[in-house]
């Protein structure tokens, strides 16, 4: 049954919602966060005392353990696949789908969130900020810093829960109404990842509402390049 899955063109009116939406969003969102001062605003709410006040809480620490699993599971599983279908030669829109997961997973969480962002962005973390007993100058959203140890841009957990918006698209590109469960799941999940370490002082709400920015056209851009996620018009001058 798995193997009758078939890739479809995606409608011209979906694939325009698809990238103009989330892109709308998130600028007018980033807006309200350099005019509003969300950032501080929210964290002067964690913050009391000299200290973030569920810095301690064993369940966010879970959370922080346990959060990026499902994504490594989910890429162990799809490269599994795609190797032995590689060794017996049966090649197919599933083969190229899982193909695609595993490859949205390394190039999106593992490779742009934290190995480029993190590591050169420069933005620092709540914690490390002066007015809550760092020693670093705050920074807002979209403005690069210069230190080397400024990594909360942007929130590497949350981008693993996110990820798994590759099941919502490509469950789009097979026409699988379960797609929108995918969906239902993957935002609440890279939320609450991303809200318990902006809980613990790691990270600014804005740096979790773009790492599902950057996941999210990471992805999409994967999954086109591939061939999986595309508009009917782009298929049909192949």
């Amino acid at each position: 049954m798995m193997q009758a899955l078939k890739i479809q063109p995606i409608s011209r009116k979906t694939w325009r919602r698809s990238l103009f939406i989330p892109v709308g969003l998130l600028c007018l969102l980033t807006v309200g966060f350099w005019l509003g001062d969300w950032d501080r605003r929210f964290v002067n709410l964690l913050y009391a005392d000299g200290e973030f006040m569920y810095k301690q809480s064993s369940i966010l620490h879970v959370i922080y353990e346990v959060a990026a699993w499902p994504a490594i599971l989910l890429a162990f599983v799809c490269l599994v696949y795609f190797l032995i279908s590689l060794i017996r030669r049966r090649p197919g829109d599933l083969r190229l789908i899982s193909l695609g997961i595993c490859l949205s997973i390394i190039v999106g969480p593992a490779l742009l969130v934290n190995f480029v962002f993190k590591d050169y962005y420069g933005r620092p973390r709540p914690k490390q900020v002066e007015q809550y007993g760092g020693e670093m100058e705050y920074l807002t959203v979209l403005v690069p810093g210069t230190e080397k140890y400024g990594r909360s841009f942007p929130s590497g957990h949350s981008a693993v829960g996110y990820v798994m918006l590759v099941l919502f698209l490509t469950g789009l590109s097979v026409r699988n109404p379960l797609a929108w469960w995918a969906l239902a799941f993957a935002i609440p999940y890279g939320t609450v990842i991303g809200m318990a370490r902006v809980l613990q002082g790691a990270h600014w709400l804005s740096d979790v509402m773009w790492s599902l920015g950057i996941i999210y056209y990471c992805t999409l851009a994967v999954l086109w390049a591939l061939g999986i996620f595309r508009p009917e018009k782009a298929v049909q001058q192949k």
